[in-house]
């Protein structure tokens, strides 16, 4: 047994626990954070409303990220998306779609469809990783 962090599911005795038998173990590749944060974006309910929402990393690469943003104003988390593209809609006429994400950034972009019903302040949290081939 080496050192690190291992937890293993419950009843199970870490000396015989096999690798499947963990919830936590440090001696195998682990995301690792680079950088996390929130905000919020405002819409004023109008149709055809287009925002960008931009994302500085500069890693030099694409990196595996995770974001969600609010489904209504104010409440709900839902996750948005982890790839280059994607469409996800917050409410029936609110529509997420991340577009570019490269070497420096993630933008993703935010539009109203209709109009009225997407009046508020939606929040968002962002998290990027590491790539653990490239960087430790």
């Amino acid at each position: 047994m080496s050192s690190g962090v291992q937890i293993t599911k419950n009843s199970l005795n870490i000396k015989g626990a096999g690798s499947d038998d963990f919830y936590v173990n440090s001696n195998t590749p682990l995301f690792k954070l680079y950088k996390s944060g929130k905000g919020s974006q405002k819409f004023v309910g109008t149709a055809f409303e287009t925002y960008n929402i931009v994302i500085p990393h500069g890693l030099g690469y694409v990196p595996f990220f995770l974001i969600f943003m609010d489904r209504n104003p104010g409440a709900n988390r839902r996750l948005v998306g982890t790839s280059e593209t994607e469409l996800v809609a917050l409410q029936p006429d609110v529509g997420c779609f991340i577009y570019d994400v490269n070497t420096s950034n993630i933008v993703i972009t935010v539009s109203v469809f209709g109009a009225g019903t997407a009046t508020g302040t939606y929040g968002y949290n962002y998290f990027i990783y590491y790539d653990g081939l490239t960087n430790d």
